[in-house]
């Protein structure tokens, strides 16, 4: 197995979801296109929740990717401001948090579930500094809702994938 063809089995994933192929038929296509890296297909496919359980929580992933992008975009002005007070020299660790967030806004808009497990992980061990009202205000209106909405999607879309397992391996069979 090549990372090459592992980005190129993904990236051909999401785009027969895109065109509306569920999952048993997309394993089946792939496998054939790519009958040596079957185990790939499969491991990539399995991130993924079902097109009916994509739509359903759109919304929600929706709000989810709103509120992450108004929080980089929060983060990344702080940044500047921490970069022009400090020091040049401190440009890589400032922009570390805001480039783990669009990182992360990239994979939760591929609805991989993983990421919205992670998200919220990363949110919880974000908040361990807030000790101002402007913290307690940030907490209020985006961590508290961004942690609820990404363990909420993880799960729902981690029932849908465990669902789905015996889909694509009876239609293997």
């Amino acid at each position: 197995m090549f990372a090459s063809n592992t980005k190129q089995i993904d990236k051909k994933i999401r785009t027969l979801f895109k065109k509306g192929i569920d999952k048993p038929e997309i394993y089946s296509k792939l496998s054939k296109k790519y009958p040596d890296d079957i185990d790939t297909v499969y491991r990539l496919l399995k991130q993924y929740p079902d097109l009916q359980t994509q739509k359903k929580y759109r919304v929600w992933v929706n709000m989810l990717l709103i509120l992450l992008i108004i929080v980089t975009v929060l983060k990344i002005i702080n940044a500047f401001i921490i970069f022009i007070n400090i020091s040049p020299l401190a440009l890589p660790v400032v922009f570390f948090v805001p480039l783990i967030n669009i990182w992360m806004i990239v994979e939760i808009s591929r609805y991989k579930q993983i990421y919205f497990l992670i998200t919220g992980f990363l949110t919880i061990a974000g908040i361990q500094g807030i000790n101002s009202v402007e913290s307690g205000f940030f907490f209020a209106v985006f961590a508290i809702p961004i942690i609820i909405i990404s363990f909420f999607i993880s799960y729902k879309f981690r029932k849908n994938i465990k669902l789905n397992h015996d889909k694509i391996i009876s239609h293997i069979a």
